[in-house]
């Protein structure tokens, strides 16, 4: 069984991705705007930095969650919460030349919505959602301006 300690640390974790995945509703900014400047060699870049990043800073915090509360653990235990930690990572790393194209498609088609989050599309492509679904779900999920 987990220790407490790790399930906690793995959960704040997990509150955390889940913000960087979601992105900040409330923003202003128009990342749309600028994803359809960028050259195609700039939105690979972006995506895959973007997922590396996730991955990365997951790893950290499996690895801070398994060690981080016990002075010393067995090797089989560290091995056993470490595999329960990464089975809950968000992404699974596929080709993201499918999603750029997505993205700049959904910027597009649907250019009211250029401040939506590159990582909320990312996240939802990611799932396997659709654009028009998203966009329609995002649509009655944001509170409409007087």
């Amino acid at each position: 069984m987990i220790h407490r300690s790790v399930l906690r640390k793995c959960s704040i974790l997990g509150a955390f991705v889940l913000f960087v995945l979601c992105g900040n509703a409330t923003t202003n900014s128009r990342e749309g705007e600028a994803w359809l400047k960028w050259s195609p060699e700039g939105r690979r870049t972006y995506v895959q930095g973007y997922l590396q990043g996730l991955q990365e800073g997951f790893a950290s915090g499996c690895r801070f969650g398994v060690e981080g509360g016990k002075p010393e653990i067995s090797y089989d235990e560290e091995t056993k919460s470490s595999k329960e930690c990464w089975s809950h990572y968000p992404v699974n790393y596929k080709d993201p030349a499918p999603f750029i194209d997505k993205i700049t498609l959904f910027y597009q088609e649907y250019p009211t919505e250029q401040s939506t989050p590159i990582a909320q599309i990312l996240k939802e492509l990611y799932r396997g959602g659709s654009l028009s679904e998203f966009h329609k779900n995002h649509l009655t999920a944001v509170p409409k301006k007087d």
